[in-house]
C-alpha cells in the first residue's frame, strides 16, 4: 500500500484487491477473486470516481501471477475489458520453476507452487501446474491486454529466467508488451519503487488509455 498510495499521489485511482491465499483456496479461486474485484470497480464506478473504460491491473510476485491471469480468457469465459497488465516479477512457469539453478524453491507439496495447486508437488501434477502458469496460455490468447513485465536479475525467490521465458513467448505470439529488466535487482526491491519506474509504468498506463 505505501508504494501504490504514491502512485495515487499521481492522480489514479487504486484498489488493493484481496484474493483468497493458497491456505485458505487452491487455484484458480485467486483468479475468481480478481475478476470479481475488477467487476465490483466496474459496477461502483460513480461511486468511487473510476472511469471504466480505462482499466488496469498490477501485481508484483504471486499478485502478478494473478494480474496475468486476468487477461487470460480460459473455458470461454468472458472477461471484463482491461486495458493493461503490469506484472512486476511474476511466477509465470509453476511446473518448472524449481528446475532454474537460482530458484529457493523444490517444487514439493509444502512449496508456494505445490500449495497453489492443492498442496502436491508439480512434478506429481504436470496438468495441474500447467494449469496454473501463465505461460502455456499465451498462445491461445493473441487478443490478451498488452504487458508491461519487470523482473530483477538477482531475483531470489522467482528466478529471472521465468520472465525471460514469458518475454520471449510474447514476442513470438505477437502480444504487445514491455520488458523491463532491473541490473542486480532482488524479489520486491526497492529498484521497482522509485520515480523512474514509476515514469514507465504511467508512460505504459497513458500509451493505453481509451
Amino acid at each position: 500500500m505505501p508504494q501504490l498510495s504514491r502512485f495515487a499521489r499521481r492522480g489514479y485511482v487504486v484498489a488493493i484487491v484481496e484474493y483468497r491465499h493458497s491456505g485458505i483456496a487452491q487455484w484458480p479461486a485467486q483468479r475468481t477473486d480478481a475478476l470479481e474485484a475488477v467487476n465490483f470497480m466496474k459496477r461502483n464506478a460513480a461511486k468511487y470516481h473510476v472511469d471504466p473504460n480505462n482499466l488496469f491491473v498490477w501485481g508484483s510476485s504471486s499478485g502478478a501471477h494473478v494480474a496475468l491471469f486476468t487477461g487470460f480468457h480460459m473455458n470461454n469465459d468472458s472477461l471484463p475489458p482491461i486495458n493493461g497488465i503490469i506484472a512486476y516479477f511474476p511466477p509465470t512457469d509453476v511446473l518448472h520453476m524449481k528446475d532454474d539453478p537460482t530458484a529457493a524453491t523444490k517444487g514439493d507439496e509444502n512449496s508456494p507452487e505445490g500449495l497453489l495447486i492443492g498442496k502436491v508437488a508439480v512434478e506429481d501434477a504436470p496438468e495441474k501446474a500447467k494449469a496454473a502458469s501463465p505461460y502455456y496460455y499465451i498462445a491461445d490468447n493473441k487478443n490478451m491486454p498488452p504487458v508491461f513485465l519487470a523482473h530483477g536479475t538477482k531475483d531470489r525467490v522467482v528466478p529471472f529466467s521465468l520472465a525471460d521465458l514469458l518475454a520471449n513467448e510474447l514476442q513470438k505470439q505477437g502480444v504487445e508488451y514491455e520488458f523491463h529488466a532491473l541490473r542486480n535487482a532482488d524479489h520486491g526491491s526497492w529498484q521497482f519503487w522509485t520515480d523512474k519506474m514509476y515514469d514507465r509504468v504511467e508512460a505504459f498506463i497513458k500509451k493505453h488509455l481509451k
